[in-house]
């Protein structure tokens, strides 16, 4: 699935570049925890977390996952979008729960990549 359509089916705002949502993903992966980022995502993955510091961006790049999704409409702060630019990250955000976010995207198709 193409980032642009999660960002359609989240009803997602998105903070980066949009050329960046013709990036492709497998799988969802929804935590705060981003020992578990390391841990379960992968290059294929959508990371779905209400964490709001630079440790989502860095663990996102050691992981390789092409996109952050921030529930419940937050906002990220500058440093955090100037950072994940950096790195080619899309960023977006979604006025949906973090597992009501994930649910959905599960039912479109994507895979659990806890259990990839």
């Amino acid at each position: 699935m193409k980032l642009r359509q999660v960002a359609e089916l989240l009803g997602g705002r998105v903070f980066t570049d949009e050329a960046l949502l013709e990036n492709s993903v497998e799988n969802v992966f929804c935590t705060d925890l981003m020992a578990d980022v390391l841990r379960f995502a992968s290059s294929d993955t959508v990371l779905i977390t209400r964490l709001l510091n630079l440790s989502v961006v860095r663990s996102s790049v050691m992981a390789e996952v092409h996109c952050v999704v921030f529930p419940e409409d937050v906002e990220p702060p500058a440093e955090l979008l100037r950072l994940a630019e950096t790195h080619e990250i899309a960023v977006m955000a979604t006025g949906r729960s973090m597992f009501d976010a994930t649910e959905l995207l599960l039912e479109a198709g994507l895979s659990d990549a806890a259990w990839v």
